[in-house]
């Protein structure tokens, strides 16, 4: 088995790992799936607080999550859009 250089880690994992040890395939899966950084944690704080406002103290966790995950792909898709706005003006290579 060799790691696909294009693949991400967690994918090959999930591909090779997950069904011989299903825990730690899974935990793997998880834990490697993670963006790790500073900017990723600051951008992650930055959604949940855009979400969960003074006004929705009550929210549950759960749902809290849904929010920022459908927040946080709106943000991405937006950014998308606005690059290939700019890439297709020539403003970006």
């Amino acid at each position: 088995m060799a790691a696909d250089d294009n693949c991400k880690a967690y994918r090959w994992h999930f591909k090779y790992s997950y069904q011989q040890t299903k825990v730690l395939g899974k935990l793997a899966c998880l834990v490697l799936s993670k963006i790790l950084g500073i900017g990723t944690a600051e951008r992650n704080w930055k959604q949940v607080k855009a979400v969960k406002s003074g006004q929705r103290v009550n929210t549950s966790i759960d749902k809290t999550r849904k929010q920022v995950l459908i927040y946080a792909q709106y943000q991405q898709m937006r950014a998308q859009a606005r690059a290939m706005k700019l890439s297709a003006a020539g403003k970006l290579p």
